[in-house]
């Protein structure tokens, strides 16, 4: 299968501000204080649009929040002293958006999600089905599922994150299977659907199995004409068999672009990304010792971008962070496109 990486001098255009409910709106729609699961629970079963101001720590108690459904809005805003923990207590995942509705979340830490270990079991803290989601300094920490450890977006959902840390997620898949495996954050499928991050802290994710078929993507499995920017912020020590930081398959379409740092990811093939018939797009971005070190590899696919490469998608064994050959390194011919 054949697969695209570019390195070109046309970033995709992205606004900095996204808000669909801004303050000035948000006057009009019913707010509330909550401090206690069963207070947030109510003011999402009214079904009514919401501003939802959680004033401490939450911990669920094995199943999620209300779906939010069509036509349905809640802005779901941290006051804490310190930044509010809704956690999820290792028992279940914490919001579920289907199409049509719209969930913000501003200020929060959401931690210790479990989206289950079937192999249809998707998305640790959130899944998107056709929704929208809007993240604004919002945690999204040390939890699992099957596939996409932190997130499942599908279904011509978007999801926009910006200043956002996701660390420490897992995806639990020991096969590939239903066309999916792996991404220790996030799983991103579908045409129409879409996820931006900006100036997020994207590490030390990675599936739970470190060989075999469903190591696939440290951070992201993603395709099926599905779009992932990373704009601005790092990338950074993401873990996989097959792509340290993403799965590229099937028609998919990422980009690392406006500085974006990608440092420290490793795989045993694609230490950046491992494609299949998609698009890759490194505009502008930062490549700093991402490698591969498998002596079994046989594709690689991915670019780096000096001058600031090293060893990006070369055997750790290499001594060049260009291209190699021989018997020091692994794997098919590795391509370097040079960054305009």
């Amino acid at each position: 299968m054949a697969f695209k990486l570019f390195l070109c001098n046309v970033a995709v255009t992205q606004e900095k501000t996204y808000d669909p409910l801004p303050r000035s709106g948000a006057r009009s729609m019913l707010q509330q204080s909550v401090s206690s699961l069963s207070e947030i629970t109510q003011a999402m079963l009214n079904g009514e649009p919401a501003v939802i101001q959680v004033q401490s720590d939450i911990t669920l108690t094995g199943s999620p929040f209300p779906t939010i459904t069509s036509g349905q809005m809640f802005d779901i805003e941290g006051l804490c002293e310190e930044t509010c923990v809704l956690d999820a207590a290792s028992s279940s995942r914490i919001f579920v958006v289907q199409s049509g509705g719209t969930l913000l979340l501003r200020d929060l830490r959401l931690l210790n999600g479990n989206g289950g270990d079937s192999t249809t079991a998707y998305g640790g803290l959130l899944q998107i089905e056709g929704g929208r989601l809007e993240a604004y300094g919002v945690t999204m920490q040390d939890s699992e599922a099957w596939c996409g450890g932190a997130m499942y977006v599908c279904c011509s959902g978007a999801v926009i994150l910006d200043s956002c840390d996701v660390s420490n997620n897992r995806a639990t898949s020991s096969f590939y299977t239903n066309s999916v495996a792996g991404g220790g954050a996030f799983l991103v499928k579908d045409g129409g659907t879409s996820m931006t991050l900006m100036d997020c802290s994207v590490s030390d994710n990675r599936p739970y199995y470190l060989s075999g078929s469903g190591s696939q993507g440290g951070a992201i499995f993603m395709g099926w004409n599905a779009v992932v920017i990373f704009s601005g912020g790092s990338v950074v020590n993401n873990l996989a068999a097959y792509g340290g930081v993403a799965k590229n398959d099937w028609s998919g379409f990422l980009h690392f672009q406006d500085g974006c740092l990608v440092q420290g990811n490793h795989a045993g093939a694609g230490g950046i990304v491992y494609s299949w018939g998609s698009s890759t797009y490194f505009i502008g971005a930062t490549l700093i010792n991402n490698y591969i070190s498998s002596s079994t590899v046989s594709t690689i696919t991915g670019s780096e971008n000096p001058p600031n490469s090293d060893h990006n998608l070369v055997d750790s064994d290499c001594n060049t962070g260009y291209n190699c050959s021989g018997s020091t390194c692994v794997g098919e011919t590795i391509t370097t496109l040079f960054h305009r």
